[in-house]
């Protein structure tokens, strides 16, 4: 499922939008708070399920060929929001349609939490 298709299936989402035209899609779920995020510079990143999806520019398949799994995301897409958090790259999927780069998909893990509205 893309990015854009886990933003547009649920009508409760929580919207945020900022002024350079930049939004985030809060998704509260039973399992799970996912967030969709279109920044500034266009790029997506969205989550789900413990991992971070981040859509890449198209910058050619040599930039492509130095990108290895295992690698940290920071040292591909530097971005304060993963710098330092040791977050590492599982898994590439090719963009469809091939309008931009493709997807790196990043291994973020995930914690519970209780909501306090839900029962224990």
């Amino acid at each position: 499922m893309t990015p854009t298709e886990l933003m547009s299936r649920y009508a409760d989402d929580l919207r945020f939008e900022h002024r350079d035209g930049s939004y985030l899609v809060m998704q509260v779920r039973e399992h799970s708070l996912d967030l969709y995020a279109r920044m500034a510079d266009d790029r997506v990143i969205a989550t789900r399920f413990g991992e971070l999806r981040v859509e890449l520019d198209d910058d050619g398949p040599e930039r492509l060929s130095e990108i290895r799994f295992g690698q940290m995301i920071e040292e591909v897409v530097d971005h304060e929001l993963w710098r330092g958090r040791g977050w590492r790259i599982v898994e590439m999927e090719d963009a469809f349609p091939p309008l931009t780069g493709p997807t790196l998909i990043v291994a973020m893990g995930s914690m519970p939490y209780q909501m306090p509205w839900m029962p224990m």
